[in-house]
Parts: structure tokens; C-alpha cells; sequence
């Protein structure tokens, strides 16, 4: 899951994963982005690569976006 989580990074240049938890199977991510395109980028990239992520929140911050992500198998 990590290398994928890795290479759903690269598929949004500038972002940054804030914090990564682990809880029942699930991974939730924090991210800082440019702005919400790059988090659907992300989690389309993670669902490219045979899991099941889901944007569950975002927000407009004074320097781009931040959202969450949650990541399990499918």
C-alpha cells in the first residue's frame, strides 16, 4: 500500500502527506495540495492501482488545499 501511496503522490506534483493512520484495516491520509484537483488525482491514482480510496473531506487553506483520504482493500 505504501508504494502506492507513493506513486499516488507523484500524480500530484507539490503535494504533501501531512499524516498517515492506520485503524480496522483502513488508512486515512492528510494531505496539503495546490488545490482539489491534485487530491482527486491522488485517489484516482490509488483506485488505478487496485484500491479502494475515497476523498472523504477538503478544505480551501490560506496556502492551497488540504483534504483526507481513506484507503483500504478492495
Amino acid at each position: 500500500m505504501l508504494q502506492a501511496v507513493v506513486q499516488a503522490r507523484n500524480a500530484a506534483p507539490g503535494s504533501t502527506v501531512q499524516a498517515l493512520s492506520l485503524r480496522q484495516g483502513t488508512v486515512e491520509m492528510k494531505i496539503a495540495a495546490h488545490d482539489a484537483a491534485s487530491l482527486d488525482h491522488m485517489s484516482q491514482s490509488l483506485r488505478s492501482n487496485g484500491w479502494q480510496a475515497d476523498l472523504i473531506s477538503g478544505n480551501n487553506t490560506p496556502s492551497g488545499y488540504e483534504g483526507r483520504i481513506q484507503i483500504r482493500a478492495k
